[in-house]
């Protein structure tokens, strides 16, 4: 099995990285001088392929965040130089190079498009206030821009969007981009322009310990076998430097799931069943009907009339994906078949048929305005039950075609241009990193870093008996409540099959636990601090003595637990900007009372109880599965149940506009 390993592209300047799709092949565009362009077969080994814009065009300034978009004939890029407002440049090659096409269009900063299948076009971008979005007009044109529903109330940045399923899903990202703390989240929608509502399980990545630390700025693109989608995003070095960094991306219903952020080895994207890229004459994978082609600049282009088919049977589920242009003005029409089938593009009445085998028209749709035939253009064809076929951006709706066991290939009827075919068959199978959370599945594989004791919490549990499986192995579980399962595991490095049974909405996750016993924290913190100990633990109980002073306005003071990924504001020093910024629970006293919080780099209320102001607070905290209770001398002050449980993390201090004089806490883990 092939395997990457974060971060896949080490010592450049990676920072913002976008990856496009086109012909069969990847390029990739990044924040850097002249914007260098990289290019791939497989999304993991990238070939630098120069710069592509001159320097004249923005000369001094470094375009920030350029994203290319391919539409009919035309590469557009769009980019924001210094942050100093946006420019669509345009090539007709995706190396460039790039020109300036517009002036200065301004709104602020990191501008992302998105087609939509019925061909409209939506930009995004993002300021103070959060991401915008807005219809377009044309490529150049920009309409009424509005606030969408995403801001992370404070540093946003990096939209991108993709629709999967009828839904569109937004990722972007939030914190300084110098923080360990930066971090993508996601939200979806019904409409391009919103409402977006966040996902209830972000931030979807972030990082603050290890390796591959500062994660954001995201983009989505599908895989080379046209049935997977990867999400590329950067980490931070201490030099300040970004790494590339890739995970595989599930999309379920309203939500998406990123198996990530990894650092281990994980199976690599797979390769299509067949492809052609045409960079070499046609071998014995294609049968010649009528006519002949040559290879010419990466496409195979005919003089005259032609119908040649790929050998490869198209499986009974899969995906296809062809290019081609017509190459002449007498050109009338050109496209692919499928056994008995044509789906023909017919220049004189600007229109896309399908025909059946004696040529009556079966199906017909007018294709855009402008459509320029010498330009090419993808079919993109999908089946599994229900199917499904794209001209470029455009869904071809109400069109029927049986693909199973057929054979595909391009006709013409004159001088034509072809580009590459890609044939794929069902998807690869999930491989679930540890500290993910994903939609349950009757089976996938499980990607264990190291050897240990783990936690695997399944979510949305019901009256239906739970049966997990590892490596065949019945596991038993070791607490069931409305809310969640839990099985304690011991598992070794690397891959293990798992099966489960449960209800369909149910989430998974797999996380590591320490078999330490216990754990004492003792600290003298300064206001607006936080910090944890080294034990990781799911049930504990924590008993803490906290000796406060100089406490101002809206002072608290307290206890962390199952708390991770602790990061600080700004570029990394501002304790207060990042005082929510972590993953956990929160227990503070405060002005007469006692606070439950909830933490995922913001803070929800989850309960309150009345205590005294004290000079010294004694207090006892017990994580037991879904449930966290909080007492002092003896007396419960409050109870809650959490229907969406953190279930891991460490213990620690915190403290908001006061100190902590030495004070304690002691873990005893419940392992």
């Amino acid at each position: 099995m092939t395997t990457y390993q974060n971060p896949i592209q080490k010592h450049g300047d990676f920072a913002d990285p976008f990856v496009l799709r086109f012909n069969g092949r990847y390029y990739l565009y990044c924040t850097n001088p002249g914007v260098r362009c990289w290019q791939s077969d497989d999304l993991l080994h990238w070939t630098m392929m120069g710069e592509v814009v001159p320097e004249d065009e923005f000369p001094g300034l470094v375009p920030f965040a350029p994203e290319v978009v391919y539409e009919n004939g035309w590469f557009y890029m769009y980019t924001s130089p210094h942050g100093l407002g946006h420019y669509v440049l345009r090539s007709d090659s995706p190396l460039g190079p790039f020109r300036k096409i517009t002036p200065n269009i301004g709104h602020a900063i990191d501008f992302s498009i998105f087609i939509d299948d019925d061909g409209a076009w939506y930009a995004y971008w993002a300021d103070d206030r959060g991401i915008l979005g807005c219809r377009m007009v044309s490529p150049t044109e920009f309409g009424t821009p509005q606030y969408i529903g995403a801001y992370l109330h404070g540093w946003t940045e990096g939209p991108f969007v993709v629709k999967r399923d009828g839904m569109y899903h937004l990722t972007y990202t939030g914190n300084h981009f110098l923080s360990k703390g930066y971090r993508i989240h996601g939200t979806s929608a019904a409409h391009p322009l919103g409402p977006f509502t966040d996902y209830d399980h972000n931030p979807l990545a972030v990082r603050t310990e290890g390796a591959v630390v500062g994660l954001g700025h995201s983009s989505t693109v599908g895989g080379p076998d046209l049935m997977s989608d990867w999400m590329f995003y950067h980490n931070l070095n201490p030099d300040k430097t970004r790494d590339l960094d890739l995970d595989r991306v599930l999309f379920h219903g309203s939500d998406s799931f990123l198996l990530g952020p990894t650092a281990a080895p994980m199976p690599a994207p797979k390769r299509p069943d067949y492809q052609d890229l045409f960079t070499a004459e046609a071998g014995e994978e294609w049968r010649m009907e009528t006519g002949s082609w040559r290879v010419e600049n990466e496409f195979r282009v005919s003089n005259g009339a032609i119908r040649t088919a790929c050998v490869h049977l198209l499986p009974e589920h899969g995906a296809a994906e062809l290019h081609v242009a017509a190459a002449s003005e007498e050109t009338e029409a050109y496209g692919i078949f499928i056994t008995g089938q044509t789906l023909s593009i017919c220049r004189k009445a600007n229109q896309i048929r399908l025909l059946d085998a004696d040529g009556a028209t079966r199906w017909k749709m007018a294709l855009p305005e402008g459509f320029r035939h010498d330009a090419l253009h993808s079919i993109m064809l999908r089946w599994d039950g229900a199917f499904t076929a794209y001209l470029d951006h455009l869904l071809l709706r109400d069109l029927t075609l049986h693909l199973s066991g057929a054979h595909v290939g391009y006709f013409a009827d004159g001088a034509a241009r072809f580009g590459s075919v890609t044939i794929s068959g069902e998807a690869e199978g999930i491989c679930v990193p540890t500290q993910t959370l994903v939609p349950a599945m009757p089976a996938f594989s499980l990607a264990v870093p190291t050897d240990g004791a783990y936690l695997c919490t399944l979510y949305g549990q019901s009256d239906v008996p739970v049966r997990l499986r590892v490596d065949g192995e019945e596991a038993l579980p070791q607490c069931e409540t409305d809310n969640i399962a839990t099985f304690r595991l011991t598992l070794s490095t690397g891959l293990h099959d798992v099966q489960i049974s449960c209800m369909e909405n149910c989430r998974i996750r797999f996380d590591p636990l320490d078999t330490i016993q216990e754990e004492t924290l003792t600290a003298a913190m300064e206001r607006w601090d936080k910090q944890t100990g080294k034990l990781r633990f799911s049930d504990a109980e924590i008993q803490a003595h906290l000796c406060l002073h100089e406490c101002g306005d809206g002072w608290e003071a307290g206890i962390l637990l199952r708390a991770q990924n602790l990061a600080d504001g700004g570029e990394g020093n501002d304790k207060q900007l990042g005082t929510n910024f972590f993953v956990g629970y929160r227990v503070a006293v405060c002005n007469e009372q006692v606070r439950l919080y909830k933490h995922s780099y913001d803070e929800v209320l989850l309960a309150s109880a009345p205590l005294p102001v004290q000079p010294e607070y004694d207090l006892t905290v017990r994580c037991i599965a879904d449930t966290i209770t909080v007492s002092s001398g003896g007396t419960e002050l409050l109870s809650y149940v959490d229907t969406n449980p953190i279930m891991t993390g460490c213990a620690g201090l915190h403290c908001r506009n006061c100190n902590i004089k030495l004070s304690t806490i002691s873990v005893r883990n419940h392992l």
